[in-house]
């Protein structure tokens, strides 16, 4: 499955476990990324010689980036603290959780670890993810329940 729908089915998960486990209501999506649509624009830019080049530039990237939208962003937030222990650490310890969904050998980019680095050094936990199953568990572990009591998961 693509990362896209890795992350549908997840989210499509955790909502219909909100009513087993509410602080799943928290849990949220980064927008960081076009979707595509829109159109395109000319912008200028300088090139590393000086000279002034040009691009085509997605008219919702623009948009997005004056709305706040950060490149790299990780693509899940679960902005609360563990209610379990994770990783071997006692619950409490980490301020939230950060999950980057990446397709099978996908790898983070710069930004994204930078991102990374950022959020682990103000007390997140940040993972990497290939498909909803293991981000779900995770996010089941998070909250305080035991994802081996899921059927299905």
């Amino acid at each position: 499955m693509s990362e896209r729908t890795e992350q549908e089915a997840l989210f499509d998960f955790l909502s219909r476990m909100e009513g087993r486990y509410p602080l799943l209501q928290r849990v949220l999506h980064i927008a960081n990324e076009a979707s595509g649509g829109g159109g395109k624009v000319r912008t200028a830019y300088q090139r590393k010689d000086g000279s002034l080049g040009y691009r085509m530039t997605p008219v919702e990237a623009m948009t997005n980036a004056r709305m706040g939208v950060k490149k790299g962003a990780w693509d899940i937030w679960a902005p609360f603290r563990n209610r379990a222990p994770i990783w071997e650490c006692p619950a409490g310890i980490f301020v939230g959780c950060a999950i980057e969904m990446k397709a099978r050998g996908g790898r983070l980019s710069p930004d994204q670890e930078a991102w990374g680095a950022f959020l682990c050094s103000e007390g997140w936990s940040c993972t990497v993810c290939y498909d909803w199953t293991s981000a779900a568990q995770l996010l089941i572990r998070w909250v305080g329940g035991d994802p081996d009591e899921i059927e299905g998961l």
